[in-house]
């Protein structure tokens, strides 16, 4: 097989060219980057054909509503204003659902899809980290296995982009390579138990079955990703592996978030004040990698595989969509950057001035639970009580909690992934695309980053005006004076109460 990067550029089509009259299928579309993968093909290849977006009805919401409910998100700025109607020309909304039988698709939408699809880009899956074995397992395995299905029978396929998650091999080796690992178990067995086993008697067998895996998310991942592995010579398959995803460097623009996951969403409820001690070794370093560069990585790896002819000799690319294990960042050193910007972000309301403990002991994390987020939430909840407002910080403390439990695993290890494949990917552009498309994951500026995404999230999703930034900076400060004064007082009264307790004593 004829490699990309022994190609000569005169011979193949630019990505703008070959995705020019190309119909691509997406799963995942309403999903953080199922957004960034629509908006960026629209804008930098707007000679496509057509999208068909599979979205499902979801909280009594129809497909399409969710559709126009999309678009008015804050990541189309830029569609909106620079080619306003290209969203609404380009794109069919495809009404079904993962779980169903034949993707819930209507005979005439399969047909459609079967008879036009060039590429298809599944980027849909569950990422909760506490889903149950059997819900992640028909999700992530089964979806992708009916997906398959559908992707056999297309008539045109090119190219086929599976994304997973770097997360998904963590039982191997201190650095992950871009390569298929052996499985965590054999996906037709785990389904055949899933489907013939009492859920509560599931519940009692999952530890067991996950084995090494901390959640049925990354162990139904494993598997699926090795379901598509037996495709290999079949289909025009890749495989993006992306890791922690954050906000955009640059497109659409700086910053774009739209959840809180991830180090924005640590920030956030430290920068609140809400979260004061993490169950973590404070020297892990993690990967956190832009959405933009994932994006950019996803449709080149798709280009290089649709530009050449499959073989039925052809190895699945695999591509680990990430930093690289050079560049991983701690989470002292992720603190240390919270400290800077948070002045800077200044929500609204915080509760107190950014300070976070991070301890490997199950005893002091207990202890500084109890007694920095549930007494407090006792304590302002019932002030709230008392003036007739709305308790609320228990219920977040409840999730703030939640939330530490699920991270526990990943937050007490370092992970590294190896990304020699999805580096160069860059290299492989023709000249003329080097624009649009080219990306470093070296040098990437996270205290910037982090700034940027900090103001896009607390406009975007906690709904507070630009207009109050310069108040809100300025009882920022106030409240980190206060907290200081407080903090030292009540140091040097205890200070001051055991030291003469102590003397009491020599006397």
């Amino acid at each position: 097989m004829t490699r990309v990067d022994e190609l000569d550029f005169n011979d193949i089509p630019t990505i703008p060219e070959y995705y020019k009259g190309k119909t691509i299928f997406i799963t995942g579309g309403t999903g953080f980057l199922g957004k960034l993968l629509i908006e960026k093909l629209l804008y930098s290849c707007s000679d496509l054909k057509h999208i068909y977006l599979f979205i499902r009805a979801k909280k009594g919401v129809s497909p399409e509503q969710r559709l126009e409910n999309l678009y008015k998100n804050s990541c189309f700025d830029r569609l909106r204003k620079e080619k306003s109607g290209l969203f609404h020309s380009k794109i069919t909304v495809v009404p079904g659902n993962m779980i169903e039988k034949d993707l819930g698709m209507s005979e005439r939408d399969r047909a459609f899809v079967l008879e036009n699809t060039n590429i298809i880009i599944h980027a849909a899956a569950t990422v909760r980290f506490d889903e149950t074995l059997d819900e992640a397992l028909e999700t992530n395995l089964i979806g992708a296995l009916k997906l398959i299905e559908l992707a056999k029978l297309t008539r045109n396929l090119e190219s086929y982009v599976h994304v997973s998650t770097s997360f998904c091999n963590l039982d191997y080796e201190r650095v992950i390579q871009e390569k298929m690992y052996p499985p965590a178990a054999d996906w037709r067995e785990i389904r055949e138990i899933v489907y013939n086993t009492d859920p509560a008697a599931l519940r009692v067998l999952t530890p067991k079955l996950l084995g090494k895996f901390p959640n049925a998310y990354a162990f139904t991942k494993n598997l699926t990703e090795h379901a598509v592995y037996e495709l290999r010579g079949k289909l025009p398959i890749v495989i993006v592996r992306p890791s922690i995803v954050t906000g955009c460097m640059s497109e659409p623009f700086p910053g774009w978030i739209d959840n809180f996951n991830g180090p924005v969403g640590l920030l956030t409820a430290a920068a609140q004040g809400i979260l004061r001690t993490v169950y973590a070794d404070k020297d892990a370093k993690n990967d956190y990698v832009p959405a933009d560069i994932v994006i950019k990585g996803t449709l080149i790896a798709a280009w290089t595989r649709g530009i050449k002819k499959l073989d039925k000799t052809d190895d699945i690319p695999i591509y680990n969509a990430c930093v690289g294990e050079e560049q991983g960042t701690s989470l002292t050193e992720l603190h240390a950057m919270g400290e800077v910007v948070t002045p800077l972000i200044a929500f609204e309301y915080t509760l107190r001035p950014i300070y976070v403990i991070y301890t490997h002991s199950k005893f002091f994390f207990t202890i500084n639970m109890l007694i920095s987020h549930f007494l407090l939430a006792v304590v302002v909840d019932t002030i709230l009580r008392v003036v007739g407002g709305q308790p609320r910080l228990l219920k977040v403390q409840r999730r703030v909690l939640i939330a530490n439990i699920a991270l526990e695993y990943f937050m007490t290890r370092t992970w590294c992934f190896a990304n020699d494949n999805f580096v160069r990917l860059p290299s492989l552009l023709p000249p003329q695309d080097r624009d649009q498309f080219h990306y470093k994951t070296a040098g990437v500026k996270l205290p910037e980053h982090l700034y940027n995404a900090g103001l896009i999230l607390r406009r975007d999703l906690l709904h507070q005006n630009e207009k109050s930034l310069p108040k809100w900076r300025k009882i920022y400060r106030w409240q980190s004076i206060i907290d200081r004064i407080v903090s030292y007082t009540f140091y040097a009264f205890i200070s001051w109460w055991v030291l003469g307790r102590l003397l009491a004593t020599a006397v």
